[in-house]
């Protein structure tokens, strides 16, 4: 509990400062470089606070000089932090519109081109992600989606939303599997406890979209799901193995 008290005074100001030097700094950062370093310093600092130690398997698959969309589970906040702290290359996430209300660090997300979603506007939601999120990619940037929609309150991988796929599609940009694990044991869906522990970011090799049509959506997210379980299973057993 105190280590949970500790973490939260520290982190609640240096998020402040962050989201103020981004939303500054966000405007004249044409490629959007000194933003990813920003945000990779906010979250580094927050995982060694937390004690959460961060490994990456799979780097090798993706191709920093092509836009791809990753598509990963959601277990947990730590999940933002171990992504935006060490996934190669420059991305964007996508996040849920709640977020935006809290003061200077919903500003910074805007600023620095987090795509914003109201899930009680699903029309409207759909364009926001069409919209924004082609703009990263048009930029070279990867786009982060969680396309569970909400973090799992049991650990399981959930049903996948269309929306992802569906910019894949229309794109024609490769998606990246990836599998966080680990996450959960630091902080739960259901708690701000915060623990100690180790987050594992498995990344899979890219499924490709060239060719694929409105038609294939269903497919497309069926064998990406069927990847990130995979990845998901793997870690598990390479974790009890360690």
């Amino acid at each position: 509990m105190i280590r949970t008290i500790i973490f939260w005074a520290i982190v609640a100001p240096h998020t402040m400062l962050y989201s103020v030097l981004v939303f500054i700094v966000a405007p004249f950062d044409r490629s959007g470089e000194i933003v990813l370093r920003l945000c990779r310093s906010w979250s580094r600092a927050i995982l060694r606070l937390a004690g959460a130690r961060v490994t990456v398997e799979g780097g090798e698959n993706i191709d920093v000089n092509t836009p791809r969309i990753f598509v990963s589970n959601h277990q947990s906040y730590f999940d933002v932090f171990a992504l935006m702290a060490f996934l190669p290359g420059n991305a964007r996430f996508v996040a849920k519109k709640s977020l935006e209300y809290i003061p200077f660090f919903g500003q910074a997300m805007r600023a620095a081109g987090t795509v914003i979603l109201d899930r009680n506007r699903p029309e409207r939601a759909r364009e926001e992600l069409m919209h924004g999120a082609r703009k990263n990619l048009t930029a070279i940037r990867g786009v982060v989606i969680f396309p569970e929609g909400t973090r799992s309150r049991d650990g399981s991988l959930g049903q996948f939303k269309l929306g992802g796929f569906m910019l894949a599609i229309q794109a024609q940009v490769p998606i990246i599997p990836v599998a966080v694990t680990g996450s959960r044991d630091i902080m739960s869906a259901d708690s701000f406890q915060v623990r100690p522990g180790a987050i594992r970011i498995r990344i899979g090799k890219p499924i490709p979209t060239h060719g694929l049509s409105h038609d294939d959506r269903h497919k497309l997210m069926e064998n990406v799901r069927d990847e990130v379980e995979s990845l998901l299973k793997n870690g598990a057993a390479a974790a009890m193995a360690a």
